[in-house]
C-alpha cells in the first residue's frame, strides 16, 4: 500500500494555485475527463484524502467560512457521494483508505473527546478506543491487512505523552515501542507488511523520525543534528523517505534503510511522496522544478512541465513511474495539473469546466489520478479516471 505523510500530525492539503486548460487529444487513451466531486448540502469545500486502486476517493467536507475538517465523505468515480457517519460530535475527519475500502481516521465525541475510527466498506463506523488513562486517539493509516496505526494521548496537543498504536483487523490495540529518550511518539504510516514509520519529539525538543519493524522494535532514523526531521512515506521494501535538517538549516531530501541508514537524494529539496512498490520518489526542488528520484535503478528524471519556462511540482507517483503534479501557467501562480509517465513525458489534465484552475495529488497503481480545482472562492476534489476498454 502506497502511503504518503506531509507532517507530524495531519495529512497536509496541496497548496497548489491552478488554472483552466482545454483537454488535449494527448489525453485520449490515457485519462478520461474529470469528474468534480462536490460536497453534501449545506458544506462549501471539499478537500482530497486518498485513492485505492479500486477508485474508491475519501476526503472531507468543511463549512462555508471554515477550512476545518467538519465532515468525513467517500465517493466512486461516477461522482456518487456517501456520508460517513462519526460518534456524534461536532467534526470527524477521514485519513486513509485500504484496497478492500476500509478508511480510518477520527471523530469527536459528544463529550468532547476525539477517538480514532474505522469505516467498513459498508460505511459503518467504529471506535477503536485508547490506551487506559489516555482521553484521545487518531488514526492515520490503515493497511490491506486491515492493520491501523495511530496515536493515544492524555491530552489534546499529541506534543507530551503521547503513544504510537497499531489496532489489528480486530480492533485489539497494542502499543509500539519508543525510541530511548522520547517524550511522544505518534505512529504515520504502514507498508503491507505492518512495518510502520513515525514521529517523536525527544528530551531536547527536537522532532525526529522512527521505523518499527514487523514486532513493533523502533530504530530511530539517523539525522544530521539539526532540530526537526519529517518522515514522509514508507515503501513495501522497507525504504522510508523524507527531510532532515542540518544544524546549518540546510533541508535535504533523504531516504533511510532497514536500518535507518541515511542516504541524501537531493539538497534543499522537499521530498512529497515513495511508491509502496517499484523504488520510485518524488518530490521538488527548493531552486524550482520537479524530480523522480529511482532509488533501485539510481537514476534521477526531471520532471518538465509542458510548455514554456513554467516550474512544475510533483505530488505523488504510482508503482509503475508514474507521477502527478501541477505546474505554473502563468507568472502570478495559475496552476493547471499534469501527469508524468515513466519516461518523464509530461500530459496537461483538462480542467473541469467553469473551473479557474486545478492540481493533481494523487494517483493509483491502476492509474486514476485525484486532485482539485477551484471556483468562486470554493474548492473541490476532482479526479480524471483511467480510460479502461470495453
Amino acid at each position: 500500500m502506497k502511503r504518503t505523510m506531509r507532517t507530524a500530525l495531519s495529512i497536509a492539503v496541496t497548496g497548489w494555485l491552478i488554472a483552466s486548460i482545454p483537454p488535449t487529444a494527448a489525453f485520449a487513451g490515457q485519462t478520461s475527463q474529470p469528474v468534480v466531486l462536490l460536497p453534501p448540502p449545506g458544506y462549501q469545500h471539499t478537500w482530497l484524502k486518498g485513492i485505492n486502486d479500486d477508485g474508491i476517493v475519501i476526503g472531507s467536507a468543511t463549512l462555508p467560512q471554515s477550512l476545518a475538517p467538519a465532515r468525513a465523505l467517500r465517493w466512486n468515480l461516477a461522482g456518487e457521494l456517501t456520508e460517513l457517519d462519526g460518534l456524534g460530535g461536532r467534526f470527524h475527519d477521514a485519513h486513509a483508505i485500504n484496497r478492500r475500502g476500509d478508511v480510518v481516521g477520527y471523530s469527536q465525541r459528544p463529550d468532547g473527546y476525539v477517538r480514532a475510527v474505522r469505516w467498513d466498506s459498508q460505511g459503518g463506523v467504529h471506535d477503536l478506543g485508547v490506551l487506559a488513562g489516555d482521553v484521545n486517539s487518531i488514526a492515520y493509516d490503515v493497511n490491506d491487512a486491515g492493520t491501523v496505526i495511530g496515536v493515544s494521548s492524555p491530552n489534546e496537543t499529541q506534543v507530551e505523552g503521547s503513544t504510537a498504536v497499531l489496532w489489528d483487523s480486530a480492533g485489539r490495540l497494542t502499543v509500539l515501542d519508543a525510541p530511548p529518550g522520547a517524550r511522544s511518539v505518534i505512529g504515520l504510516a504502514l507498508n503491507r507488511h505492518s512495518e510502520a514509520i513515525g514521529t517523536y519529539f525527544d528530551s531536547t525538543g527536537a522532532n525526529r523520525a522512527v521505523r518499527w519493524d514487523r514486532a513493533g522494535r523502533a530504530t530511530a532514523l539517523a539525522n544530521l543534528g539539526g532540530d526537526r526531521d519529517e518522515v514522509v512515506g514508507l515503501a513495501d521494501d522497507g525504504t522510508a523517505v523524507g527531510m532532515v535538517y542540518g544544524n546549518t538549516h540546510r533541508e535535504l531530501a533523504v531516504r533511510w534503510d532497514r536500518a535507518g541508514r541515511l542516504t541524501s537524494l537531493a539538497e534543499e529539496a522537499q521530498v512529497l511522496a515513495i511508491a509502496g512498490r517499484g523504488g520510485s520518489v518524488v518530490g521538488r526542488l527548493y531552486a524550482g522544478g520537479a524530480q523522480r528520484w529511482d532509488y533501485r535503478r539510481g537514476g534521477v528524471v526531471d520532471l518538465l512541465p509542458p510548455s514554456g519556462d513554467a516550474s512544475a511540482s510533483a505530488g505523488d507517483v504510482n508503482g509503475h513511474g508514474v507521477a502527478v503534479g501541477a505546474y505554473d501557467r502563468s507568472p502570478d501562480g495559475d496552476t493547471a495539473a499534469v501527469r508524468w509517465d515513466r519516461a518523464g513525458r509530461p500530459t496537461p489534465l483538462p480542467t473541469p469546466a467553469d473551473h479557474e484552475r486545478a492540481w493533481a495529488e494523487k494517483i493509483s497503481d491502476r492509474g486514476d489520478v485525484a486532485g482539485g480545482a477551484y471556483r468562486s472562492y470554493s474548492s473541490y476534489v476532482v479526479v480524471w479516471p483511467r480510460h479502461r476498454q470495453g
